[in-house]
């Protein structure tokens, strides 16, 4: 927000999406999502306001105060405000997991990644990342491919890294290159 007049718009326009979110989320079909249903006090809102007025980047996450279900009339939330910073660098490593088997089978790989990303993940969430992991490109396919080299190498694996992508910054995503390396040089990612 450059222009402290703006916050105001900023904020109503994201607690709008909220409450569409939550009309969505509790709602029965055909409810109509104009009806306001999320509740956030004035002063939590003034505080926002004030917070964000500075001219700096921020991420405003609007989060439920608590668990609700289907047919709730009213969603309490609240604001959770972080400034949006750089919190890893392109071609950090994020973690690693060793590999002592020449034969892996594919479930002991899949084992192997999905103990990597969670690592990934909590050491991101540590660091301060509040979006979404992304693995390579994205796409399943080259997961799948990836999997299918380490589990067919004619040499051993010894160990995959978890690589950062790209500059990440607070609002993610967090872009990570899963990496196989022998003598200082990439053989295999994603």
């Amino acid at each position: 927000i450059i222009d402290p007049n703006a916050a105001k718009s900023a904020i109503n326009s994201l607690l709008r999406q909220a409450n569409t979110n939550a009309v969505k989320a509790t709602q029965f079909s055909g409810a109509k999502s104009e009806q306001e249903i999320v509740k956030i006090t004035r002063s939590q809102v003034e505080q926002l306001e004030s917070q964000i007025q500075d001219g700096r980047d921020y991420v405003i996450r609007i989060i439920s105060a608590g668990n609700y279900v289907q047919g709730e009339k009213e969603v309490r939330v609240f604001a959770d405000v972080a400034l949006n910073q750089q919190i890893f660098k392109a071609g950090a490593e994020i973690a690693t997991v060793s590999i002592d088997s020449q034969n892996l089978t594919r479930q002991e790989v899949q084992e192997r990644l999905n103990w990597l990303l969670a690592v990934s993940k909590f050491r991101a969430q540590r660091a301060g990342t509040l979006g979404e992991i992304e693995i390579g490109d994205d796409q399943i396919e080259n997961l799948v491919d990836f999997i299918d080299q380490l589990t067919q190498s004619p040499e051993p694996v010894r160990e995959i890294r978890a690589i950062v992508a790209e500059n990440t910054y607070t609002a993610g995503p967090l872009k990570i290159d899963f990496v196989v390396m022998r003598n200082g040089k990439i053989i295999y990612s994603t």
